[in-house]
């Protein structure tokens, strides 16, 4: 139990930073639709949680990156 507890103190706590579909489009102007379906594509990065799918902050900032690099 104290390796587990030393390894999550070692982690960023901005590693585990997720967000929700909803989140991800308030944050990137787009409707909840249009995440579902980049998510679908595999366009970002994502996992389920249970019954919702969480997008992590670095996966959102890769997303975000592709999008300036096509511009």
């Amino acid at each position: 139990m104290k390796e587990i507890v030393e390894t999550m103190s070692e982690i960023n706590q901005d590693e585990l930073a997720t967000y929700s579909v909803y989140e991800v489009a308030e944050l990137l102007k787009r409707s909840p639709l249009t995440i579902r379906r980049y998510i679908k594509d595999k366009k970002i990065r994502s996992f389920k949680c249970g019954n919702e799918w969480r997008v992590t902050r670095s996966a959102l900032q890769d997303f975000i990156s592709e999008l300036e690099a096509k511009q």
